[in-house]
């Protein structure tokens, strides 16, 4: 390669740097510059004889990597065929484990739960069970049926409380402080009427609650009879008496009422009576105890 002319390079280094510093570059560093040159090359027997011992060192060299990995090759089959015998490659693991995880789910399910009894032992028990009680058994299914006069306490219970929530001026007048109060309270013993509804035979129902819950209110009738009314599409009237009664059953006014049947007002007592609006019911107690609730337009009104 044609070493370039002092012109062109003073021309490229005088762009970047000044005249002296320009000069000074050039002969340190282009025209004076050291070469490193390799040593001189070995003579003809100092040649053969280096290449005499690197071939006997390749030669063992080769043979020793050659020997470890045949060894290594030997360890990695040995391995393998000794993993394919026990069956722990990574199928046989995942199909152990399985095989493992779902004996414990069983063992775990077989402590928890008791095992079924079947038809032949349960007859063997009620046949016992009714030879020790001679009858007791059904006896007591029957004295698990719900009883209305059993809820009428109950509903006493519940007015007391419905007249504590409400004010005397709003028991007579109702307004919108009576409405906010009455969507906030507890309607567990309250005896309730359905006035409208989607299905037409469950008009007219009337009956103590038993459960408020979300959906429905579960009451019990005077016929003894436990019945679930939806509370969307429905309409229930509540009937609160102002008048308080004493401990005896007896009204203010005097008259007296029997214990297993709900307090009904007199035509001449006067009576807060609402209507719950269902559709927007749908609140659990407890739910309803701590939501306000705001005054909106309704179609089914």
């Amino acid at each position: 390669m044609a070493t370039p002319t002092r012109g062109a390079l003073h021309r490229l280094l005088e762009r970047a740097h000044s005249p002296d510093t320009a000069n000074q570059i050039f002969t340190e560093k282009i025209q004076h510059r050291e070469q490193f040159l390799r040593p001189a090359s070995p003579g003809r027997e100092e040649r053969a004889e280096r290449a005499a011992n690197g071939g006997s060192a390749a030669t063992t060299t080769s043979a020793a990597a050659a020997s470890l990995a045949a060894a290594a090759a030997a360890n990695t089959a040995a391995e393998l065929a000794a993993a394919g015998a026990s069956g722990h490659n990574g199928r046989d693991a995942r199909r152990r484990n399985r095989r493992i995880k779902q004996e414990q789910r069983q063992n775990r399910a077989k402590t928890l739960k008791p095992k079924p009894l079947s038809s032949r032992q349960r007859r063997e028990i009620e046949a016992r069970e009714g030879k020790e009680g001679k009858g007791v058994g059904k006896g007591k299914r029957k004295a698990q049926k719900v009883l209305y006069s059993t809820f009428v306490p109950l509903h006493r219970l519940w007015l007391g409380y419905i007249r504590e929530v409400l004010s005397p001026q709003e028991l007579r007048t109702g307004g919108a402080s009576a409405a906010a109060k009455l969507t906030a309270a507890d309607f567990h013993g309250a005896l309730v009427e359905v006035t409208r509804s989607a299905c037409v035979g469950r008009v007219g129902t009337r009956g103590i609650v038993l459960r408020d819950t979300r959906f429905v209110f579960e009451i019990v009738t005077a016929a003894n009879e436990v019945k679930m009314v939806p509370k969307d599409g429905s309409f229930f009237r509540v009937e609160i008496p102002i008048e308080e009664e004493d401990g005896g059953g007896k009204a203010v006014d005097g008259s007296t009422e029997p214990a297993t049947a709900a307090p009904a007002p007199a035509a001449h007592t006067p009576t807060l009576v609402i209507e719950i609006l269902g559709s927007q019911f749908m609140h659990r107690a407890a739910d309803r105890a701590g939501r306000k609730f705001k005054q909106h337009f309704y179609k089914e009104l």
